[in-house]
């Protein structure tokens, strides 16, 4: 009965082990994307944001464009990924994420993306 007892407190330990690094790698990852809410048409945002990372020097791969969601892959000429998320909040506004490789010195890069695709918003009109 103690030998069960012991295997089970034991599974539970390996258990919260495993979980508290899942989540903290999970944080880790959260910090190194840029999260910001444009106001722009969705339609538009999208325009931006591959007007962005064209000036920002960095070659378009693959792009999913849905009716509530997009997702632009892209990658510097050094080999770092660029991935971007767009998302409809309403008519008026887009939610975009950015994320740059891996890490989170990856962060910096994705903060001059964004920049860039504020700077194309003002560029347009606010995307209206």
């Amino acid at each position: 009965m103690f030998r069960k007892l012991g295997v089970l407190i034991i599974i539970g330990f390996v258990y919260l082990n495993l979980c508290g690094f899942a989540l903290v790698a999970a944080g880790v990852s959260e910090t190194s994307k840029v999260k910001e809410t444009i106001d722009a048409r969705y339609s538009k945002a999208v325009d931006m944001v591959k007007a962005a990372m064209i000036s920002q020097g960095i070659e378009l791969g693959k792009a999913v464009i849905e009716k509530e969601d997009t997702r632009i892959k892209g990658s510097y000429p050094d080999g770092r990924s660029v991935n971007i998320k767009l998302h409809r909040i309403n008519e008026e506004k887009t939610g975009i994420e950015i994320r740059v490789g891996t890490s989170e010195a990856g962060s910096e890069d994705a903060k001059k993306i964004m920049q860039a695709v504020i700077m194309e918003s003002f560029e347009q009109g606010g995307g209206k």
